[in-house]
């Protein structure tokens, strides 16, 4: 956590500023300042200086305030990077969902992390719509299926939703992104007779070669024919 400090050997006056850059690194700079509330203040007035110059993001905010925070009391603002807040994500989930569902959440958290590299040392806060965007392209460029594509999304979107919720980040960046569409034909034809004989022919049982049968002449899906109840078949009754 970001915080200021005296210099170890006691050979400078000054007190120097401990923080992380937004590339993750460790840095330690003097103030020029002796008194550790102008220290502080000095942060104060950094941010201002870089609010003025476009350059103070959500992000670079809440660590300045943490900052102030830290050294008022000794407690700073919970700041987590997007790789930290997705690892705490997920196991919150693991707890809570099933366990093909949990491996689904690590699974995006992995590919997500990855994907951004450096970027997901940022803060959270500094994750856009763009990264979100880029995300789901270059996975739909590797030939991944609409529904796998927006599954992605929903999962990242649970996840920003939860930092939203914590006071993280001000807006979920998922919501700009639209939904892809699947782009095939939509209607599935019928098998042939020949594609039948072949379904039957391949089938390893008697119990699914008569549902293929049963599915095929009666035009029901399989799950249909499989939960269907002799009490709802009539062997007597005319066909019409």
């Amino acid at each position: 956590m970001p915080y200021v400090v005296r210099h170890p050997t006691g050979r400078s006056p000054f007190w120097y500023a401990v923080y992380r850059d937004e590339t993750g690194r460790r840095l330690k700079k003097s103030t020029k300042l002796t008194s550790k509330s102008k220290a502080l203040a000095h942060m104060l007035q950094k941010a201002a200086k870089e609010a003025r110059q476009n350059r103070l993001t959500e992000g670079r905010a809440r660590q300045l305030l943490g900052e102030l925070l830290e050294g008022l009391n000794g407690e700073s603002l919970p700041v987590y990077t997007l790789a930290q807040w997705l690892e705490h994500f997920v196991k919150q989930k693991q707890k809570s969902r099933a366990e093909k569902t949990a491996v689904r959440y690590e699974q995006v958290k992995k590919d997500f992390v990855e994907f951004l590299g450096s970027r997901a040392r940022l803060n959270i806060a500094a994750i856009s719509g763009k990264d979100i965007a880029d995300f789901r392209d270059r996975r739909e460029a590797q030939g991944l299926a609409p529904g796998t594509l927006n599954g992605d999304i929903a999962i990242l979107s649970a996840a920003f939703n939860g930092a939203l919720r914590q006071g993280h980040i001000s807006v979920n960046p998922c919501l700009a992104i639209e939904p892809v569409k699947d782009k095939s034909s939509g209607r599935k034809a019928t098998f042939t007779p020949a594609q039948v004989s072949a379904l039957i022919e391949a089938a390893e049982s008697k119990d699914w070669k008569g549902l293929i049968s049963v599915a095929y002449y009666c035009g029901q899906r399989l799950g249909d024919c499989a939960n269907l109840k002799w009490n709802q078949v009539d062997l007597t009754g005319e066909i019409s």
